[in-house]
């Protein structure tokens, strides 16, 4: 999971991800877009602790400062 390609995959997805939330509302479902990756384990043990399913795609979600490994991440900055 921390091989090189595999990095610069997900890197290129929040970059779509990203693309897609430029567009007008009314051409992508009115939603904001994120790009979660959530395994069965973790899906499971959160629920079990009661997790909300909003918790659990929060806790899911990467952002490129997660993916790299950044502080930006955990103070709340916006990394490109």
């Amino acid at each position: 999971m921390n091989n090189q390609n595999v990095t610069s995959k997900r890197l290129a997805t929040i970059d779509w991800v990203d693309k897609i939330n430029e567009l007008l509302p009314n051409d992508r479902m009115n939603c904001t877009w994120s790009y979660v990756l959530l395994g069965e384990n973790t899906f499971y043990s959160m629920s079990q602790k009661q997790a909300s399913t909003e918790e659990i795609l929060e806790y899911a979600k990467l952002t490129k400062a997660k993916i790299k490994g950044t502080l930006s991440d955990f103070v709340g900055l916006k990394e490109y």
